[in-house]
């Protein structure tokens, strides 16, 4: 009696946090296409300052990203560990005597507010891979989300885990319309130089943007706004690339949450805890069906048919995700089919982040290549500079 109890109780708490996702995730639909309009854009690309981070080990990979910018941004800057030489760009060398409270990627994003001068109200960040083939200004707002597209690189099943984290990814539209957005995507985001100022990257956090975003939000209205430019990026070059970039996230995230206001704080708990525990939903289905050990649960016909709906949503996301990702008819129907599989390796990472939290992370090494060329409108810019300054 008692063991059945507690069956029961373990499968529907797997349950209502899957539906407690699920049911956001929905809502988040409903307000991202029916009350979320696109903004105006107000700051054409002359108007951005464009700063590319780079551990500097993968100089064509930024090569790429920067003659991927429309010819209009005629002020970019590759902030770097290493001196390397890149056309249309000035190289900018983080001194490894500069010490700050951030590190890796918050140390070089805080040495770079310090020390690049900057005219511009606004600063476009991208990851050294992030190919801005999109990207026609801004909107008059504090902190403005570009959406992502990866592409395939050495690994076609982590590639497609990427279309799958797409499909639920599409939330991102719906984030503009909520007090504090539930996470950012700091590969493609652009901050308005003042409240960067104000802000700070002067943190500790294996999440820097996510963190800096929810920072801004605390004791201050700022207006974040989502674009839905895609801008090209490459798809982790491995699944064990993927599963320790999602353990970062995972664990990232949990960290930061006290910064949340309570309300925001629960709704991250609870997905955040789903995600982690998806890999088990589609067991115990079938372990509720067939019983645990002899143990049975309650109502577990209901339970069966409720899961297997809840889970027909999840595996939806590998569908949106290759409308998302404009991937043929066929090439979704795989996608769908192999959804379950893919599912189960996007809550791998998160699972891991759990039980295992990292103190640090390594950075993924990027593969060289452009991706599809046909999206890339190459610039002609020629300025190559290399600057190493002093720390302040």
């Amino acid at each position: 009696m008692i063991g059945d109890l507690v069956i029961s109780v373990l499968l529907w708490s797997l349950f209502g946090l899957s539906l407690v996702t699920v049911g956001f995730w929905l809502y988040e639909q409903y307000v991202g296409w029916f009350k979320y309009e696109f903004p105006e854009i107000k700051h054409p690309p002359s108007e951005v300052q464009v700063r590319i981070l780079t551990i500097g080990d993968d100089p064509n990979v930024v090569q790429q990203t920067v003659d991927a910018l429309p010819m209009e941004v005629d002020d970019v800057h590759v902030i770097s560990e290493q001196n390397i030489t890149i056309d249309g760009a000035a190289v900018n060398v983080v001194p490894a005597s500069f010490t700050c409270e951030a590190e890796r990627k918050g140390r070089a994003l805080e040495w770079g507010r310090r020390n690049i001068a900057c005219d511009t109200e606004y600063i476009l960040y991208l990851d050294e891979d992030t190919q801005a083939v999109n990207f026609d200004g801004l909107p008059d707002a504090d902190v403005v989300q570009f959406g992502e597209k990866p592409f395939e690189t050495n690994s076609k099943v982590a590639y497609w885990v990427e279309v799958f984290r797409m499909g639920f990814q599409v939330e991102m539209r719906a984030f503009s319309m909520f007090d504090v957005p539930l996470y950012a995507w700091g590969g493609g985001i652009a901050i308005r130089r003042e409240l960067e100022d104000e802000i700070t990257w002067n943190f500790k956090s294996i999440v820097e943007d996510t963190s800096f975003v929810w920072r801004s939000t605390e004791n201050r209205d700022i207006e974040f706004e989502y674009c839905n430019d895609k801008f090209r990026n490459q798809a982790p070059p491995s699944i064990t690339a993927l599963i320790n970039q999602r353990r970062r996230w995972f664990a990232g995230s949990i960290s930061e949450l006290d910064i949340l206001p309570r309300k925001y704080y629960s709704i991250a708990i609870l997905r955040n805890a789903s995600w982690a525990l998806t890999i088990f939903l589609p067991v115990m289905i079938a372990l509720s069906w067939v019983g645990l050990g002899g143990y049975t649960m309650s109502y577990p016909l209901f339970y069966v048919t409720s899961s297997v709906i809840l889970l027909s949503v999840v595996l939806s996301w590998a569908a949106v995700g290759c409308l998302y990702m404009d991937e043929p008819p066929l090439f979704a129907v795989v996608i769908f089919a192999l959804a379950p599989g893919l599912s189960l390796i996007n809550a791998v990472g998160a699972l891991y982040g759990l039980v295992s939290p990292p103190d640090s992370f390594d950075v993924t090494k990027k593969a060289d290549t452009t991706g599809p060329t046909s999206e890339i409108e190459t610039s002609e810019q020629t300025v190559t500079t290399n600057v190493e300054l002093e720390s302040d």
